[in-house]
């Protein structure tokens, strides 16, 4: 395994899906939701890295349906891979607290970070980003939105270990990619006021996530960051793109 940053240009495009029909359980606990699709390509080359569709459900709770419920996310790699996760959501006021994530790989047996850490923060990182951000790709997210007037934000957590199906490919030549261990991802939904000649608000999206996959008994992450902005809204759909 090699250990590589790269810049991307990336989009999302939602579109709704609900209501849905209800549930097993107490009468009208329906579902709403979201699909969207996530396209990625490196930001020098122009190559698509990933196209993902999937879905995003609000969970209403069996037992009491006054309560916020949970969140389910539905994503597919078309190559060789889908997940289901699933977790919390919360509107906070204010701005987001976005905490570290380390890329450092450890040993799945030990628990203990391998050799390979005295490599992190000085490898070469993508035109504009900074070295430092080897450590904790958060550090981006961080970094973007200082100084911004963010009054709100809604926050969407979702977890999946284990849960994550490996499909392989028919073709006999086909990769197989390494098996995925888990997969934790926290979405931040931020308003942002605007003060201009015209303020008005704005919608932001910012997002971490983060894959480990299995090599050789050893864990590997990786972890994607990005702040979109969001870029249209067309009836009921609507698009963020890479700010």
């Amino acid at each position: 395994m090699v250990w590589q940053a790269a810049a991307t240009h990336e989009a999302i495009a939602f579109a709704p899906v609900g209501p849905l029909a209800p549930r097993r359980g107490p009468a009208g606990t329906g579902q709403l939701g979201l699909t969207y699709v996530h396209q990625a390509s490196d930001a020098t080359s122009g190559r698509v890295l990933f196209r993902e569709p999937g879905t995003w459900l609000h969970v209403p709770s069996r037992i009491d349906q006054r309560t916020q419920g949970s969140v389910a996310r539905l994503a597919t790699l078309p190559e060789d891979r889908a997940v289901l996760a699933d977790g919390t959501w919360r509107v906070v006021i204010g701005p987001p607290v976005i905490g570290s994530r380390s890329p450092v790989p450890r040993d799945l047996t030990t628990r203990q970070p391998v050799a390979f850490e005295e490599g992190l923060g000085v490898a070469k990182m993508p035109d504009g980003v900074a070295a430092t951000a080897g450590r904790d790709p958060n550090a981006l997210l961080r970094e973007r939105i200082a100084g911004q007037e963010i009054t709100r934000t809604t926050v969407l957590a979702v977890t999946a270990r284990p849960g994550i199906e490996q499909c392989r490919p028919n073709a006999p030549d086909a990769v197989v990619n390494p098996v995925t261990l888990s997969l934790h991802a926290t979405f931040w939904i931020e308003t942002i006021a605007e003060r201009s000649d015209t303020p008005h608000e704005l919608l932001q999206l910012q997002y971490s996530e983060m894959v480990v996959v299995e090599v050789d008994g050893v864990g590997w992450p990786h972890i994607s960051v990005a702040t979109l902005r969001q870029q249209r809204t067309l009836g009921v759909e609507g698009a963020c793109s890479q700010s």
